[in-house]
């Protein structure tokens, strides 16, 4: 589902499947038991996803929003309409998506 790895102060989080209601309870668990304390950037690869409902907004607010004053975070390989939603929902307000 996640694959996650820290590389000096960069942890890298590759979703390998679609955020929604039925994945995104499995995620939570893999991301809280994640620590981010040692690290200045944190890279999503989102290049594997192609739909994110309101349950995977919902998890990517409570999850990167704590996050967003003490570390870099990018997502990165997000498609238009994957984009489109991280827009609309203000999540590249905080997030650097490219």
């Amino acid at each position: 589902m996640i694959q996650i790895t820290t590389n000096n102060d960069v942890t890298i989080a590759v979703f390998q499947q679609d955020i929604n209601f039925e994945t995104t309870r499995i995620m939570e668990e893999i991301l809280r038991h994640h620590t981010y304390s040692n690290i200045s950037r944190l890279q999503i690869d989102l290049s594997a996803v192609r739909f994110i409902d309101s349950s995977g907004v919902r998890l990517f607010i409570s999850w990167l929003y704590p996050l967003k004053d003490r570390i870099h975070i990018e997502i990165m390989g997000a498609s238009a309409p994957i984009k489109n939603i991280l827009s609309i929902c203000q999540i590249d307000q905080f997030v650097d998506v490219k």
